[in-house]
């Protein structure tokens, strides 16, 4: 059987003493603990999942995006018709009037068309 050390003994090995045992957290603690991880879990839900969460934003960009290279390849599509129309009208021209690589085409009598 164990005995209980005396003052002497405590003091010449440097025992100590507890005249209550603390056995982990209390029931309040644990409650409020529990409340306020409930609490940050309903916080990061929203932001994550809400109206302007970042699934949300990130699906209006990445649709934003895309949109916008929809925009630039029509764009682009008509500046080349542009162009194309543009030279094909020069060359009608040219066609129009008789020259071809700036000279007047000429018949059989040597007089300009």
């Amino acid at each position: 059987m164990k005995t209980k050390p005396n003052e002497n003994q405590i003091a010449q090995y440097g025992l100590i003493t507890y005249t209550k045992k603390e056995k982990g957290i209390t029931l309040i603690s644990l409650i409020v603990m529990v409340i306020l991880l409930i609490i940050l879990a309903m916080v990061s839900i929203k932001g994550v999942l809400g109206t302007g969460g970042i699934l949300t934003s990130s699906t209006n960009v990445a649709n934003e995006y895309v949109v916008e290279q929809y925009r630039e390849q029509v764009n682009q599509l008509a500046q080349s018709i542009i162009i194309k129309d543009s030279l094909l009208r020069k060359n009608n021209n040219k066609r129009k009037h008789g020259r071809r690589n700036g000279r007047r085409r000429l018949d059989k009598n040597g007089s300009a068309k």
